[in-house]
């Protein structure tokens, strides 16, 4: 939609630079110091059923995962892989987002904790140990 030039000093469509200031001066104003700060932890925010049903991660004893991909299972935002050595069961780990790897293929990913007994509510599925992990950019 195109204003009437008269609107913004004779260039239709377009903000003056003089207008941008004004602006900010305003919307700075709103957010000053006039606007209450919260503070809200997750305890406050978090119902009691909620927080009880929320898995507690640990630290985990490993940072990485390193050997082949043995199954990639897709749930969501998230992937689950086994990984492990090409003759050994492998370990569980989810990540979040896809992984460009296939069954087979070499991989290593930095862990930042595991859970014990998780059960996974998409797969329907339970892990003895789950490893919460990423996969690093390469360099």
């Amino acid at each position: 939609m195109r204003l009437p030039p008269r609107v913004f000093g004779g260039h239709a469509g377009t903000v003056p630079h003089r207008t941008l200031p004004i602006c900010l001066l305003v919307v700075s104003a709103c957010t000053s110091a006039e606007a209450p700060q919260l503070d809200m932890t997750a305890a406050e925010t978090t119902p009691p059923a909620e927080a009880a049903a929320m898995p507690s991660i640990e630290p985990a004893d490993v940072t990485t995962l390193a050997g082949v991909v043995h199954e990639l299972q897709p749930a969501g935002h998230y992937t689950y892989v086994r990984v492990g050595a090409p003759h050994d069961a492998g370990d569980w780990a989810v990540v979040l987002g896809a992984i460009n790897a296939t069954p087979g293929e070499a991989i290593t990913l930095s862990v930042q904790g595991s859970q014990t007994d998780f059960h996974s509510r998409r797969l329907d599925r339970d892990f003895g140990r789950l490893f919460f992990a990423s996969v690093p950019s390469p360099a």
